[in-house]
């Protein structure tokens, strides 16, 4: 089971969304540590804030693609200035994939 809940979904018609949350942190982080990478499957990532709130809102963006919508932007709004993330959609659908397979094994 998957649950979440973003600041903000702006459907731009029927179909096309967007996902906005605001995120109030002194500072977003866009480097890790000496280039430190996330774990399988996120592993082509560098380990840090911005890619940590890109994927969280992947997740949403997932969800609500799975009903039949379609996402055309994620964005992180922080107080110095708005951050537009990539939506890293096949590393998400092979979380889910293990996922799944680890609640089938246990």
């Amino acid at each position: 089971m998957l649950a979440g809940q973003s600041d903000k979904v702006f459907f731009l018609n029927s179909i096309n969304f967007q996902i906005r949350d605001f995120k109030t942190n002194d500072k977003l982080a866009t480097e890790s540590f000496n280039h430190k990478k996330m774990k399988y499957p996120f592993n082509t990532l560098e380990d840090h804030t911005v890619n940590h709130y890109a994927i969280q809102l992947g997740l949403y963006a997932y969800m609500l693609e799975l009903q039949g919508y379609v996402c055309t932007g994620l964005f992180i709004d922080h107080y110095e200035k708005p951050i537009e993330v990539k939506y890293y959609k096949e590393m998400i659908e092979e979380a889910m994939k293990i996922r799944e397979i680890e609640l089938s094994l246990s």
